[in-house]
């Protein structure tokens, strides 16, 4: 499971080091993703499900972004979703079925974004507890070293004590 993740990480960043993109132009990349999404959904989809063309620019932004981002695109997502809906069948307004399917899409669109931008933390965190755990065995090798070094000398020394009190 952790490879997975790792390699879906590694794809993202390796992403955003062949494009180059600030974190600025990326967010708006992803608001502009969002609404072009919305403005498909309106005019050419409005009785398909919607929800999996909404994750396209959600979980890239989950996996770049940190956890208040995600969490803001996430209900920016189910806010253009409640409008698209709006749009393309104004007069279910006065109904509760696009407000309640736009709260499910907000939790389920939340629930991804977290959840991935807190795997993705929580493997940054690991990643760094890894490297620091390997420093010092690194540490701790060189110590051990140095003990093994000093125990030899003091055995060189106590034989030659030996060899003195002999005589």
């Amino acid at each position: 499971m952790m490879t997975l993740l790792d390699a879906a990480i590694a794809h993202f960043e390796n992403v955003q080091r062949i494009l180059r993109l600030s974190p600025r132009l990326r967010r708006l990349g992803g608001i502009l993703f969002l609404l072009l999404v919305g403005g498909f959904q309106s005019h050419f989809l409005p009785q398909l499900a919607k929800t999996p063309f909404y994750l396209l620019p959600l979980i890239p932004i989950a996996f770049l972004e940190p956890l208040p981002i995600a969490t803001a695109f996430a209900v920016l997502a189910a806010g253009i979703s409640l409008a698209a809906d709006l749009r393309a069948d104004f007069d279910s307004a006065t109904l509760v079925f696009p407000y309640w399917s736009a709260l499910g899409r907000l939790i389920g669109f939340s629930l991804i974004t977290t959840a991935i931008s807190m795997a993705v933390q929580e493997s940054g965190r690991l990643r760094i507890s890894e490297q620091a755990l390997q420093e010092k065995a690194r540490e701790l090798e060189a110590k051990n070293r140095a003990l093994e070094e000093s125990l030899r000398e003091v055995q060189k020394l106590h034989e030659i004590l030996v060899v003195k009190e002999r005589e």
